[in-house]
């Protein structure tokens, strides 16, 4: 991480790993809201953990940007 002027530069293997788990984050969440039967219950709960590890991962890779 490299820092000009008050700006973080974020490396380009970063960015693609946060929009990585960003992407996967959101598809899963949409998955949730938009899910059309609530018959397929391990679907349903596999998306949510899915969704909730993501934003886990999102804050972490902020987190330690932030630290190093």
């Amino acid at each position: 991480m490299a820092e000009y002027d008050g700006v973080v530069a974020f490396s380009s293997h970063f960015r693609e790993v946060f929009y990585a788990v960003l992407l996967i984050t959101i598809v899963c969440g949409l998955g949730v809201l938009y899910h059309p039967s609530n018959t397929d219950a391990a679907t349903i709960q596999w998306l949510k953990t899915t969704a909730t590890a993501g934003s886990g991962a999102i804050v972490g890779l902020l987190g330690g940007k932030g630290t190093s």
